[in-house]
């Protein structure tokens, strides 16, 4: 989930509609509403705004009246958005077609898509190959106009800045 916003999450055991709390790790706690659904709850895990790392996993935590969870057994993981302002592009110019490394970004672990816009606004989805949680290649589209444009990832916490490349 996002580390600066939180988000939601589902839990399914037993004794929820007893009411409590929830414990997110070194996050926060949040209160467990009594009554509902005893099966499974849905809660809105706090931000983790203060995240230094890229990956933070931390431990669910429920406190009811019967009892507390065993610790450690269920984690939800923050994740910061992917950066690329100070990657690279190799090469920073070339025709479609071009294989093109990216490298020295930071956050990079799970992109689930990118976004190539060429220099007549046109936007294009290119496939991604990860390389490392630093770097990865992409293709320059095969009908991209000629001129500036940029490139942005996103993972699960959220979507980078922009990554200027010039197609030839």
């Amino acid at each position: 989930m996002p580390a600066a916003t939180g988000g939601s999450v589902t839990l399914f055991g037993s004794g929820f509609a007893a009411g409590g709390t929830i414990t997110v790790g070194s996050v926060g706690t949040v209160a467990l509403a009594a009554g509902g659904n005893d099966s499974q709850t849905t809660f809105t895990a706090p931000a983790n705004a203060t995240q230094a790392t890229c990956i933070v996993p931390q431990t669910i935590t429920v406190t009811t009246a019967g009892g507390t969870s065993t610790s450690g057994t269920t984690l939800v993981e923050y994740t910061n958005p992917p950066v690329l302002a100070a990657a690279t592009a190799t090469p920073a110019t070339g025709p479609d077609g071009t294989t093109v490394t990216v490298s020295g970004g930071s956050c990079l672990d799970g992109i689930t898509s990118a976004t190539f816009t060429d220099s007549g606004a046109t936007v294009f989805t290119p496939i991604v190959s990860p390389i490392d949680g630093t770097s990865f290649t992409f293709d320059v589209p095969a009908t991209a106009a000629t001129g500036a444009a940029t490139l942005t990832v996103t993972t699960c916490g959220g979507t980078s800045g922009t990554l200027a490349f010039t197609v030839t």
